[in-house]
């Protein structure tokens, strides 16, 4: 029984090594600030009586997806032979959009200063607009 654990532990641990290329300070970032998104989207949600487990796990969907990008980036990075950092730049956008996720959450439950929120406001408010003008060239 000792011998199957360790094949699968030697399995998981080289898929993962494959897929993220290694466990340093970006990865464990990104992965600490999944687990504290998802802690803050559901004491969100509880706070303002709109919590479901469907929208926890839609949530925790999105975060699998952000990792299967990371995930597409080590790949590229693999494939590209030039000196580009494809994975790290994923990792520090994903780092940085999930740290304003948990401020944009935080904000409902507790106070944040003014100036943040307005940020984060007119950033939405670009984001936004950057969207319907790409909506419209699409069509």
């Amino acid at each position: 029984m000792l011998v199957i654990l360790d094949t699968g532990h030697s399995f998981f641990k080289a898929v993962f090594i494959y897929f993220f290329e290694e466990f340093d300070l970006w990865l464990s970032s990104y992965f600490a600030l999944i687990f504290l998104g998802v802690v803050v989207f559901i004491v969100q949600k509880i706070y303002l009586k709109t919590f479901s487990f469907i929208g926890v796990l839609k949530y925790m969907g999105r975060k699998l997806l952000s990792l299967v990008l990371v995930c597409l980036a080590v790949v590229l990075q693999k494939i590209i032979p030039m000196e580009m950092s494809f994975r790290e730049i994923t990792l520090l956008f994903l780092v940085i959009n999930q740290s304003l996720e948990i401020l944009k959450y935080a904000d409902k439950i507790v106070p944040v200063p003014k100036k943040v929120t307005e940020a984060l406001e007119k950033l939405q408010q670009t984001n936004e607009k950057d969207n319907s003008e790409n909506v419209k060239r699409d069509e």
